[in-house]
């Protein structure tokens, strides 16, 4: 069952990063645009160049998370693609993280701000079918009270 969500929070720092690549993305497609109008032999490889760096900036805008979202049962992910939906009854505890966390932590690391990390602990953690999370929305003081505030027993560390 799908429930609404009570809190939603922007992913931190993703403003600035749909931005950034938007920028490489339009200085990518111009200067392949340049080079073969200097070149007009080097269409092909400027062919080839532009989408390798398409397909790039595509995977990259695919696997970073947009918003997070917050209901009485689940925790959403929410990528541009789907909402990975994590049972909250699954986690331990949730703490603020460390800004190292983001880049190295037991799980998967979905943290776009490092200094606003989040650790999400889940019962019995495996890194394929449940694995530990590292999240950064924007405000992350704002978040661990609103998930306090839900009432679910999840132990939020101070």
């Amino acid at each position: 069952m799908n429930e609404d969500p009570l809190y939603t929070f922007e992913a931190g720092g993703m403003r600035v990063l749909r931005t950034i690549l938007l920028v490489l993305t339009a200085v990518s497609i111009l200067g392949c645009i340049i080079v073969v109008v200097v070149d007009p032999g080097s269409w092909s490889a400027s062919l080839v160049t532009a989408v390798a760096l398409l397909l790039t900036y595509t995977f990259v805008w695919a696997i970073l998370p947009t918003r997070y979202e917050l209901s009485r049962t689940h925790l959403g992910i929410v990528f541009p693609w789907k909402t990975w939906r994590v049972a909250l009854d699954s986690v331990e505890w949730v703490r603020a993280g460390n800004w190292w966390e983001a880049y190295g932590y037991y799980g998967m690391r979905f943290a776009t701000k490092p200094g606003q990390s989040i650790v999400i602990r889940r019962k019995h953690p495996n890194l394929f079918t449940r694995p530990n999370l590292v999240i950064s929305p924007d405000n992350r003081a704002e978040f661990l009270r609103a998930l306090d505030s839900l009432g679910t027993g999840i132990e939020v560390v101070s």
